[in-house]
This record gives C-alpha cells, structure tokens and sequence, in this order.
C-alpha cells in the first residue's frame, strides 16, 4: 500500500517533536521518523483513493493542525515543509528506532517488547504504543510519572483522563491502587491502552471510550490528566466533581509560561488547593487538591 509522507519542519525538536507526533498520530499517521531539521510522518493511501488528491487534502489538513498548537515567544512554530508520496521504506525499522526505551527517576523503566529488561528496577512497564501518545519520551509523561512515583497509591482509587497507551494507569496499577478507570475520546488510545494494560498483567483497570461527560457517576482518590491547556481549563470542574473529598488531581501537558498561572488560577476559582508544580524544558505538571 502507498504512503504519503508528511515533512515537519521544528525550530526546537526537544520541546516540539513529541507533540507533533502527538497531534498527527490523532490524524491517522502511523510511523514517524526524526530527521536533522524536524519529522517525517508516514500515513497509508487507501487503496481505491487517489494519491494526489489525498496529498492536496493532508497538505490542507496539516497546516491547519499545525496552526492549533501553541506558540512560546521567540519560538517559531512548526511548519509543513511538503506532502508527497513517499519511498518503500522498513516500517518496523523506523518504529523502532524511534522508540528507545525510558528510564525515569531511575525506578521505573518504560520498554517496548523488543528492549532488554533493566536489572534491579523498581517498576517495569512494557509499552507498545502504536497510535497512541504515551511513551514517556516527552517531558509531561516524565513528569506525570514522577508524581505517580512518590504519591501514595495504596487502597486509592484513581481516573486517567486521555489514557493513550495507558502507561499512567499501568504504574498506578503497579503502585497498588485498587481500581483505575482509563479514559479516552479516541478508540485507537482505548484499544490500545487494553491491549498494554493486558500486555502488563494489570486486572484491575476500566478502559471507556469517552470525554469528561464519561466521569458523570464516578468518583476516585486520584486524577490524573496529561492532555494540553484548553481542555484541561474545559473540564476542571467536572474532575473536581470527579475527585473524593481530600483527593487528588495531578494536570499536565502545557507550559509554564504563559500557562500555569491560568491553570492555576482556574484551579483556585473552582475550590482546588494548589500544592506545587515541577516544570521540564518549560513542560509544567501541577498537583491541586480537592480539601
């Protein structure tokens, strides 16, 4: 089957490629590849379509994707160098040698099937991420996991919001959390988020298929939400409703300037404590409690 091959072009890999690769794995791409200057994203043709009017169609999608995402000053934003069919390539070649594997505050090692186990290793976690963000390549993740990794999680109960892979609700699982519900609006995360948290050997997580709406009825110690700034400020509330009284609610997936004061403000005017923030590479996590 043909592919089209889309040229990313980042200023700043570091802090853009992962979330690039986030927003285009949300428009059907499937392998991603770093070059020197940025991206190339892979997406199948359907067999019947016609190449150049999906090329004419994804050059319109993706400059308008790519004009949603935020901008730091002083920072250009990604651009679409060009659309075009692209050359047989080794797909599983590229998937893996983009996927190296994670090791994160040296307790818990994020692997795909294919890396070696780490000796010694307080938690391990096998993701196979396919379509899904999660890998903990990028700073939130990290930084989400870092929380996870010195909050109590005994007897707790606790909601992943935009699960993806499911890592989060994997090692609160590993962290013996009682029972986790694993949410997200996409059917390839929550496919994907089952067969990881299968892959894992964890039998006491709920994966659904929905938004905040799907929180209605459901009430947990802890909730996590590495998604991006505006959807976080859309359903602060109804994850405070969410939240047990004195319960938790760790946010991420937006930057510190301009965006933590305006999450943490928001977070105040609907009655959550603020209580600290970590920041990576100006990637910011936020930990509000509901007392």
């Amino acid at each position: 089957m043909p592919y089209i091959e889309s040229s990313i072009h980042t200023t700043q890999p570091e802090v853009q490629n992962d979330i690039v690769i986030a927003l285009l794995a949300e428009a059907g791409y499937e392998s991603f590849e770093e070059t020197a200057t940025g991206i190339n994203a892979y997406l199948q043709i359907a067999q019947n379509a016609n190449p150049q009017t999906e090329i004419n169609n994804q050059t319109t999608l993706l400059n308008q994707l790519l004009s949603t995402l935020p901008q730091l000053p002083n920072q250009p934003a990604p651009t679409l160098i060009h659309c075009k069919l692209a050359p047989e390539k080794d797909w599983n070649t590229i998937w893996e040698s983009n996927f190296p594997d994670t090791l994160v505050d040296n307790r818990c090692h994020i692997r795909a099937p294919f890396h070696n186990t780490l000796p010694n290793i307080e938690y391990e976690i096998t993701i196979e991420p396919k379509m899904a963000f999660g890998t903990a390549h990028h700073e939130t993740t990290q930084l989400m996991i870092h929380y996870l990794l010195n909050t109590p999680l005994d007897h707790k109960t606790a909601i992943d919001m935009g699960t993806g892979t499911g890592i989060l609700a994997i090692l609160m699982a590993k962290r013996n959390a009682t029972h986790i519900t694993a949410i997200d609006i996409d059917h390839w995360a929550t496919e994907n988020a089952a067969e990881n948290i299968s892959r894992n050997n964890c039998t006491n997580i709920d994966v659904i298929l929905g938004d905040a709406q799907a929180l209605n009825n459901l009430h947990a110690d802890l909730i996590t939400a590495n998604i991006n700034r505006n959807i976080l400020l859309n359903d602060m509330q109804q994850y405070k409703n969410a939240l047990n009284p004195n319960g938790t609610l760790i946010m991420s997936g937006f930057y510190e300037t301009p965006d933590l004061d305006i999450i943490k403000q928001h977070a105040e005017k609907i009655g959550l404590t603020y209580k600290e923030h970590t920041t990576k590479n100006n990637w910011t996590a936020i930990v509000v409690t509901n007392e």
